[in-house]
């Protein structure tokens, strides 16, 4: 097979190109190129003087008078002599480019392709260079190479024939060869993988089923074996042994008992605990409240029940609008109190609107005015001694039914306190109001100070509500230890 190079960059030219490469070498001088050379290179024409115009290089002739070519000379359509077609002179084509150097380049390695041996290629590779006549014969051209742009060798692909050829033999050996990785990685897996460790509850149920399996039972005694004179091996003996011979038959193995299971551990033992009881929140409390009890400086109020005296006009009232809780209530009372050297003068103001005045509990009378206390009433709480113990109490209804007590204690009255007060009461059109004057003589039970512990609660039947000067936080009324605070009180 004869091999054939580009005489420009001295590539390989494909054997699909050489005819062409044969055929157009005479207009490059003699030159074989490939392709990629054929395009850049200059042909050499032949140095004429004159060239004749091809076909279509015509000279313009007015649209009036319609031509034709015919040949060189231009007959007219219609007529007329034909006139002769002058010839134009040609320029003489510029002479051919010198052939560009090559580096020269080191000798190399060639490696001929399968098929052929190293002295039959470099025979043909010298057959095609003398042949070309522009490299000497004993040059070996390099297999699979070229020169680049900058002039260094680089390597170039194999042919796609080649590349094919050489996947298909070598199949095999990748094959193999990826045989081998896989089983070196299982192997390897193999190797390096921690192995699963025994579970220790699975072999504890496995003891324990062994120790639940019964013992076998004993392997069957053995054959009866004859014993006596007549024991011997002799293959004459009949089949049935004779009257005088005896039968023994061996002891039968000792049956083991299987040793009885230790009973199992008892359960261990749960202690419940209680869970802990939520601590209760701490409950905010206002404050006892205060106030300055001013003295009478004028005639005492008249005791009738219509509060309109110039002393209770000028006397400081206390607001009674708080819940048991210390919450607003919805109702509203006031009360005023004043003192001289010998009474106590106390009024009590309770606003309600019309239809709730003329339906007042009222139920207690003078004959049974125990429990005054469960009417539209109000109650009075007074500890002069301020010790927040023992106290006196005095409730009043709206028609001036009135209940006293001295309490040694919270909630337990003694009714045996019976003291000479004077006590009134009216309904109006928007409240309803008390009056009443104690002497100070009749607190002769406790001791008495500047500084008194009292109280004032107003009882409203149908808006169940509990007003209140100072809040108690308590269901029951009786909290001494929750009781205002009255300043500037006089002593015994």
């Amino acid at each position: 097979m004869e091999l054939f190079y580009c005489d420009q960059c001295e590539i390989r030219i494909a054997n699909a190109e050489v005819a062409d490469a044969r055929a157009q070498a005479e207009a490059f001088g003699g030159k074989i190129l490939c392709g990629n050379c054929r395009p850049k290179a200059v042909a050499v024409r032949p140095a004429t003087a004159e060239m004749k115009l091809p076909p279509r290089s015509t000279v313009r002739i007015p649209r009036k008078t319609p031509v034709s070519d015919a040949g060189s000379k231009r007959v007219p359509m219609f007529g007329g002599a034909a006139a002769p077609m002058p010839s134009l002179p040609v320029a003489a084509p510029p002479p051919p480019l010198p052939p560009l150097p090559l580096p020269a380049m080191p000798p190399r390695h060639f490696s001929p392709p399968r098929g052929q041996d190293a002295h039959s290629t470099a025979s043909t590779a010298s057959t095609a260079s003398a042949g070309s006549g522009s490299r000497p014969a004993t040059a070996v051209r390099p297999f699979r190479a070229s020169i680049s742009n900058r002039g260094a060798p680089a390597v170039r692909l194999p042919e796609a024939t080649a590349l094919r050829g050489s996947t298909r033999r070598n199949m095999p050996m990748l094959i193999g060869i990826y045989v081998a990785g896989v089983c070196l990685l299982g192997l390897a897996v193999t190797l390096i993988w921690p192995g699963k460790k025994p579970d220790s509850n699975k072999t504890a149920s496995v003891s324990e089923n062994e120790q639940k399996t019964p013992a076998p039972s004993p392997p069957p005694p053995p054959p009866a074996h004859l014993s006596g004179p007549a024991a011997t091996t002799d293959p004459k003996l009949p089949d049935k042994p004779p009257s005088n011979y005896s039968i023994s038959t061996p002891p039968a193995p000792a049956t083991r008992t299987p040793a009885p299971r230790p009973p199992p551990p008892p359960p261990p033992t749960v202690i419940t605990r209680p869970a802990p009881k939520p601590e209760p929140k701490a409950e905010v409390r206002a404050e006892l409240p205060e106030h300055h009890v001013a003295a009478l400086q004028g005639a005492p109020p008249k005791i009738d029940g219509i509060i309109d005296d110039v002393a209770w006009r000028e006397a400081v009232s206390i607001d009674m609008n708080k819940l048991t809780d210390g919450k607003p209530s919805k109702g509203t009372a006031r009360a005023a109190i004043l003192h001289d050297d010998k009474n106590l003068y106390i009024s009590v103001q309770c606003f309600e609107d019309a239809k709730a005045l003329t339906s007042l509990k009222a139920d207690a009378t003078q004959d049974h005015p125990d429990n005054a206390w469960a009417d539209d009433s109000v109650e009075i709480f007074i500890d002069p001694a301020n010790s927040r113990q023992s106290y006196y109490q005095i409730a009043v209804n709206s028609k001036g039914v009135h209940w006293e007590a001295f309490l040694p204690k919270p909630s337990k009255p003694d009714t045996t306190w019976t003291p000479k007060i004077n006590v009134a009461a009216n309904v109006g059109k928007v409240s309803w109001t008390i009056e009443l004057s104690i002497p100070l003589a009749e607190f002769d039970r406790t001791a008495v100070g500047a500084e008194w512990a009292f109280n004032i609660v107003h009882t409203r039947i149908a808006a169940d509500e509990l007003l209140m000067w100072s809040p108690l936080y308590d269901s029951s009324n009786h909290v001494p230890a929750r009781f205002g605070r009255l300043l500037g009180m006089p002593t015994k």
